[in-house]
C-alpha cells in the first residue's frame, strides 16, 4: 500500500514537468518549425505547442521587422 502511494505521488510531480519540460512556447516576434515526423514540417507563429522528444526537433525563426536605410538618386 506504501508503494503504490510512493508511485502515484510520484507520478503527480513527473507527469506537470515533463508537460512542462516538452511545452514550446512561440514568441510574438518568432516562428516555430516542427521536423521530423514522416519527413514533414509544421510550422507556428504563435501559440504553444508539445514536442514529441524522440522524433522531433524545433528550430526558431526571428521574424521582427529590420530597418535598412536607403538612399536613391536619379531614380526618374
Amino acid at each position: 500500500m506504501e508503494l503504490l502511494i510512493l508511485i502515484i505521488i510520484a507520478a503527480v510531480i513527473a507527469i506537470p514537468l515533463s508537460v512542462m519540460h516538452l511545452t514550446e512556447v512561440c514568441e510574438p516576434s518568432e516562428v516555430m518549425v516542427f521536423s521530423g515526423i514522416r519527413g514533414g514540417y509544421e510550422v507556428y507563429h504563435s501559440g504553444r505547442k508539445l514536442r514529441k522528444p524522440p522524433v522531433q526537433r524545433v528550430d526558431r525563426l526571428d521574424v521582427t521587422n529590420m530597418v535598412i536605410e536607403l538612399h536613391v538618386t536619379n531614380a526618374y
